[in-house]
């Protein structure tokens, strides 16, 4: 009789990889509230940097809200077809140029 259970325990993840899964998804999500929480604290000095009101730069919220949220409704179909692994490197690359676009655009000239 052959020994299906070998079989099945081959194919299962340890659970130090499950818990680093865990971490790695978590930070994931972790990044569109870290990334908020940052910003917010700047708008006075966004706004003196650009000459305009708080209100005007309150709207970038708005703006970077409704696009989390129709990212979603792009990359989501799009990992359902191709996998989860490339959709969440390529999301990640961007939100890196995102924010190093931004850090360059800070940076007090010399």
């Amino acid at each position: 009789m052959p020994d299906f259970g070998a079989a099945e325990t081959a194919g299962r993840r340890t659970r130090a990889a499950d818990l680093l899964l865990l971490v790695v998804l978590g930070a994931l999500m972790a990044f569109a509230s870290i990334s908020t929480d940052t910003y917010l604290p700047a708008f006075p000095a966004i706004a003196a940097d650009f000459g305009v009101t708080e209100g005007r730069i309150q709207l970038t919220i708005s703006s970077y809200l409704i696009g989390f949220s129709l990212g979603q409704l792009v990359w989501g179909p799009i990992s359902d077809r191709v996998g989860r692994r490339g959709p969440i490197i390529a999301g990640l690359v961007l939100f890196m140029a995102g924010s190093l676009g931004c850090a360059r655009r800070a940076a007090p000239k010399r």
